[in-house]
């Protein structure tokens, strides 16, 4: 019997199947420019996990504030590793509202541009809530 590989769709395709995706995961995903301290990229998933709309999660500010007092340096110290060395980082951390507080993990990595430097935090959010 002969093997058959992973057949490569069409880019068109896979821009559809992927934006699907994307639209449609429970995942959050975002993709954050550091020179410009904003969020450029958010999935439906991050608006629903923060309850806040592309618009208002663009300032970085808006999320700092909905993280927890005793979570905030934990968040900050990884960001600032994953930027010192380039190494993707896991952590866990909260967000919190006026009467409830949000479990998440993040998973991050760097994004680099065509001379190498780290121009973007990109990654991915999910809602550990027990």
């Amino acid at each position: 019997m002969k093997k058959q590989g992973i057949k490569k769709l069409r880019p068109e395709l896979e821009h559809q199947i992927f934006s699907n995706i994307r639209d449609q995961s429970e995942v959050g995903y975002f993709i954050f420019d550091f020179h410009f301290e904003s969020l450029v990229y958010v999935n439906p998933a991050v608006e629903k996990i923060w309850g806040k709309s592309r618009y208002e999660l663009s300032d970085h500010r808006s999320l700092l504030e909905t993280i927890h007092a005793e979570d905030k340096n934990h968040v900050i110290h990884s960001l600032s590793e994953i930027l010192k060395d380039g190494t993707p980082k896991s952590f866990q951390f909260r967000i919190t509202f006026i009467k409830r507080t949000k479990w998440l993990m993040a998973k991050v990595y760097t994004v680099k541009n065509v001379n190498e430097e780290i121009n973007w935090l990109a990654g991915s959010i999910d809602e550990i809530t027990p």
